[in-house]
């Protein structure tokens, strides 16, 4: 019986020690994500010591939650903030855009069913100057996986625009089905247009617009682009 007693003590330490280490990993984790939120919404890294306090925070979360594809994840967006506020030519900018893969990349091991990650590893590699077969992957799981997420569906939009005249038919048909998706859904309206006149698509876009709304978004976004 004491031996019993003392084997049931000893595994309610340890699930106790393993919710504490999941406890701190997560309040890292979450502490971290309200300071990349406030950027996405400024377009940069106001405060590099906040993108510094951001990176010990989730690589803490990381290491007590090794397994954790979320942690994955924000790290390679940390690292795509990094790469984004340096010069292009620069090493500096290589080395965290290799980061930010090896992130992604493992992140996806740990999810592979996670169209969000997908579509980011994609964006990365194309940033990279890669649109190679493994970047077509990457944006053709995105597409399979997450059809109906919004954010997703932005990521794709740009990605697939941007890069339309590399891609093969048969994902240029389902880039142009996820931009159909994503008008149907309505979310980011005038960005979709904005991203179809800079890259030279709107003949692929206008037929999609079709309630009164939307031919009045794309007039309205028009004009906008011929008073510059």
């Amino acid at each position: 019986m004491r031996i019993l007693a003392a084997a049931a003590a000893s595994a309610a330490l340890s699930l106790a020690v393993v919710a504490v280490l999941f406890g701190i990993a997560s309040l890292a984790g979450d502490s971290a994500r309200v300071w990349t939120k406030a950027w996405e919404q400024e377009g940069s890294v106001k405060e590099w010591q906040q993108w510094r306090t951001a990176f010990k925070r989730l690589h803490l979360a990381h290491r007590l939650s090794p397994l954790n594809a979320d942690y994955s994840a924000d790290l390679g967006r940390l690292m795509e903030w990094q790469a984004w506020q340096q010069n292009r030519e620069s090493g500096a900018y290589e080395a965290s855009r290799d980061l930010a893969e090896m992130f992604y990349r493992e992140s996806i091991s740990r999810r592979p069913s996670w169209g969000f990650v997908w579509a980011h590893y994609a964006e990365n590699r194309f940033l990279r100057g890669n649109s190679d077969d493994e970047f077509r992957h990457a944006l053709k799981k995105s597409i399979e996986l997450a059809p109906w997420e919004p954010g997703v569906q932005r990521k794709v939009a740009w990605i697939g625009m941007a890069a339309w005249e590399e891609l093969p038919a048969d994902l240029q048909m389902r880039v142009s089905e996820n931009i159909e998706r994503s008008v149907k859904l309505d979310v980011h309206r005038y960005e979709i247009i904005r991203l179809a006149a800079h890259y030279g698509w709107l003949q692929h876009l206008i037929p999609m617009m079709r309630s009164q709304s939307q031919i009045a978004a794309l007039e309205l976004v028009l004009q906008q682009i011929e008073r510059r």
